[in-house]
């Protein structure tokens, strides 16, 4: 079963519901239109629980953000255990406004998410936006995030 959590609070007092969409043995989170606020300089976490007892053996992820200034943030995935990996790094003239980027792994897989692959999915996850510099605003537009499930 799989639950969006806002914030901390959440974690402790949501009841959980099963995805009517997900199928036995495959686990995802889609949001896909969301245009959440990112702070002018700080941390934004975007959390949520995953409680399929089960070892990563393949994961997806999306991410779509929107900043004046993308290389002014940094993204990361951030794992229960606390282990986190980066997932943007940009060369020296990236200007686009939009950073849209999906990950893909899968055993024998050397990638950003490489290090999940093996570990336990159960526990709070959380996409951390950090922005860099004041003055510039972002927000994220949409994510999703699925483990063992069909790798395209």
């Amino acid at each position: 079963r799989i639950t969006i959590l806002k914030d901390t609070d959440e974690i402790r007092d949501s009841r959980f519901k099963r995805n009517k969409k997900m199928l036995k043995g495959r686990y995802k989170v889609e949001a896909r239109e969301l245009s959440i606020e990112l702070p002018s300089k700080g941390n934004f976490e975007y959390s949520f629980l995953l409680e399929a007892d089960v070892p990563i053996k393949f994961m997806k992820l999306s991410v779509k953000v929107f900043h004046p200034m993308i290389p002014e943030l940094e993204i990361y995935l951030v794992h229960p255990s606390g282990e986190e990996v980066l997932l943007n790094e940009y060369p020296e003239r990236f200007r686009y406004l939009v950073w849209k980027k999906t990950f893909i792994e899968k055993g024998g897989a050397i990638g950003p998410l490489g290090p999940f692959l093996g570990l336990e999915a159960k526990g709070v996850w959380t996409l951390k936006i950090v922005d860099t510099v004041l003055l510039d605003k972002g927000s994220l537009e949409g994510f999703s995030f699925s483990i063992n499930d069909k790798v395209y």
